[in-house]
């Protein structure tokens, strides 16, 4: 499958005017980490096209995101592993997790279930049969007129769309659902837009799914981020002109939302202007074995004289496969009745323009034809209504800019970046604090697993502190001419997790306050791991030494039980925004973050096409020729913008102190004042840096 890394939310305040807390982002990663959810084509479960992982949880003194990993099945195969993953996906959520609500609610169903009922959750924990609500609450569905609806104002509201009647949860009509499926959400927007109309004394009417019946305790309203949005056009309905027009729908409306075009008729008649409506589907659904495209239709009335609208009623049109290859063909004049009616909805009495205008635009729900006919400015009300945020930053290799070739230089005052990643739990989780390298350097003969050398430093400050630090025996050392450090990942043992997390987190305080006095503008990243409910967290840090000092000076240790994460999540997005004051732009998150959720200053090589030589003084000069075409690189070192540094492997120092191998000795050049002695090393690359040591 191919893989994309994208932002899927963040706790920034959306058109609709909610927020997620960081805590209830923090939820979602925590819940999902593992088994992933659907991803569906416009939030429509008969659309299944891949699988999203949250992986990450970010923070920034602006905002919180959630990074998530979206599988997109390519090949057949993996298309009905997809399918295959889907329904055990349900099956888990509604046995392992709601089994105790399905036997409640087939006990108070005894009378009424025929055989034992399919479960299934949408808003509530519901069980489907035919006719399995028109026999538990018979009174209600023997109250519906010659159309099949009932009056809004006879049901108590749960939430939109779903109403409580005789101890039971009843649902708005299948077809209020995308693709008509019982999986999908209603038509929120639309169904809260009738409820309104109720309230102010109107008197909606609605038809109601006679199949399922649900367990109110168990209502929860669905939430899609999909923006939608009302069409901007004149209130004065008396002047549009008779006739048909049609709106074809572009690749995008095809592709997502499977229609093909909209007709728009106006009629006038004995002093009455009637307005229809109708959407023209190319994606099918199967009912009782039947393949039909159910188009959705409007049908209103306006006074021509007064332009009081008197009625609005919507319905779905059932076309066969033969007879919506007709209907293509000729527009909604000449369409005729020869479809399978359904009435969904009827208003009657005085509507006033602005609500007549929500309730259609909102009824078809992921049609932009509407706002296009009546004169939305779609790109501007609707220019993120289809949008994934990657984390992918791609280069403009036709504008090459010094940002390209450093790393992303978080300044003073900007704040630090946090990244909590979830994982499965491994079964090799160490029995002691160990090092882990987190990264491999390639060069023409040989590949080597490094860690920095400064890991040295925090493994002497653990050691004072009585604690241990495991190094791995078959790294290399790299030292760097920069002053940029990443410390490799620390992974810490099941048993006594809380005291050894909190002494690494004593000793990296020692070590930051350290670097902190010696007045350089350095940039740091460290990385802690531990096993917590079954599943390991890592904790990855980015920050200017002088911010990351404040930071972790009054940061909390970071919980090492379940439940406490949440609020110890919510402490880190508070402080970061109270703090810190957002002075630089967002990084492009693939600057710094990892597919494996790791926060890192990255470093770039010198390009091979840059010629390098060595001055033969021995004072380990070099002189380096630029193509032309890099000329920003020239002016940028000649405007001390830009460096080129060194990166050596180190091979064997000595203490100057007591004069025993520095990888080995108690004593700390960080600490102590003394100097560690290289004198075997290997130079084997040059890279770019704006912070030189």
């Amino acid at each position: 499958m191919k893989t994309r890394t994208f932002v899927a939310a963040s706790d920034a305040i959306n058109r609709y005017g909610d927020r997620f807390e960081a805590s209830g982002l923090w939820g979602m990663l925590w819940r999902h980490c593992l088994s992933g959810v659907p991803s569906n084509v416009s939030h429509d479960a008969t659309q299944l096209i891949g699988w999203t992982y949250p992986v990450s949880l970010v923070f920034d003194p602006s905002n919180t995101r959630l990074i998530s990993h979206w599988q997109i099945a390519e090949s057949d195969d993996e298309k009905s592993q997809l399918i295959d993953q889907f329904y055990r996906f349900l099956s888990h959520r509604l046995f392992e997790e709601h089994g105790e609500e399905i036997s409640d609610l087939k006990d108070l169903l005894a009378d009424s279930l025929i055989s034992d009922g399919q479960a299934l959750e949408n808003e509530c924990i519901a069980l489907y049969e035919d006719g399995l609500a028109e026999r538990a609450v018979p009174e209600l569905f023997s109250a519906r007129d010659s159309d099949g609806l009932v009056e809004l104002r006879q049901l108590i509201p749960l939430g939109a769309g779903v109403y409580e009647y005789n101890g039971f949860a009843v649902f708005a009509h299948e077809m209020f659902r995308r693709s008509g499926n019982r999986h999908n959400s209603l038509n929120t927007p639309f169904l809260k837009g009738l409820a309104h109309l109720a309230e102010q004394g109107k008197f909606p009417k609605i038809a109601l799914d006679s199949n399922i019946i649900g367990l109110p305790s168990t209502y929860h309203e669905r939430m899609e981020l999909q923006y939608w949005w009302g069409p901007q056009f004149s209130d004065d309905l008396t002047n549009i002109q008779t006739g048909t027009t049609r709106h074809g729908a572009n690749e995008v409306d095809e592709l997502f939302f499977g229609i093909y075009a909209t007709d728009f008729r106006w009629a006038e008649y004995s002093g009455q202007k009637v307005c229809e409506i109708e959407e023209i589907r190319n994606r099918p659904i199967t009912i009782a074995n039947e393949v039909l495209f159910p188009c959705r239709y409007i049908h209103s009335i306006i006074d021509s004289g007064t332009g009081n609208i008197q009625h609005l009623d919507g319905a779905i049109r059932g076309y066969s496969e033969e007879s919506i290859l007709e209907r293509k063909e000729v527009h909604l004049g000449r369409a005729g009745r020869n479809t399978q009616y359904t009435k969904l909805w009827r208003i009657d009495g005085n509507i006033d323009v602005v609500s007549w205008k929500s309730i259609i635009s909102d009824y078809y729900r992921d049609n932009t034809l509407i706002g296009e006919y009546f004169g939305a400015d779609i790109e501007s009300e609707n220019g993120n209504a289809i949008n994934i945020t990657p984390i992918e930053h791609e280069q403009d290799s036709n504008n090459p800019s010094l940002e390209d070739v450093i790393p992303y230089a978080i300044d003073r005052g900007a704040g630090v970046r946090i990244s909590l990643t979830c994982f499965q739990n491994t079964s090799d989780i160490p029995d002691v604090r160990s090092v882990l390298s987190l990264d491999t350097i390639h060069t023409n003969n040989d590949s080597y697993q490094i860690v920095e050398d400064d890991i040295l430093e925090l493994r002497k400050i653990i050691n004072r502190l009585g604690g241990h630090l495991n190094l791995p025996t078959d790294a290399y050392y790299l030292a760097t001419e920069d002053l940029y450090v990443n410390l490799p990942l620390i992974v810490h043992p099941a048993q006594d997790t809380d005291s050894e997390i909190r002494l690494t987190i004593d000793a990296l305080r020692q070590m930051i306050s350290a670097w902190e006095a010696e007045g350089h503008d350095r940039v740091i990243s460290f990385n802690l791991q531990y096993p917590i409910g079954g599943k390991s967290l890592l904790m990855s840090v980015l920050g200017q030494v002088n911010d990351l000092s404040a930071w972790i000076m009054n940061f909390n240790y970071p919980p090492t039980h379940e439940d406490e994460i949440g609020r110890w999540v919510s402490s880190l997005a508070e402080y970061q925004s109270v703090t810190f004051q957002e002075t630089q732009p967002h990084a492009p998150l693939d600057k710094i973050l990892r597919k494996s959720g790791v926060l890192l200053a990255e470093r770039t090589p010198l390009d091979p096409s840059i010629s390098i030589e060595t001055s033969p003084n021995g004072q380990g000069e070099f002189t380096i020729g630029l193509p032309h075409e890099q000329v920003y690189l020239s002016q940028a070192l000649e405007h001390a913008n830009l460096f080129v540094a060194r990166m050596c492997i180190i091979r064997e120092s000595v203490c100057s102190n007591c004069g025993g191998e520095y990888r080995e000795c108690e004593c700390s050049k960080l600490l102590d004042g003394i100097t560690q002695q290289v004198q075997d090393f290997i130079p084997i690359v040059l890279f770019w840096t704006d912070r030189p040591a």
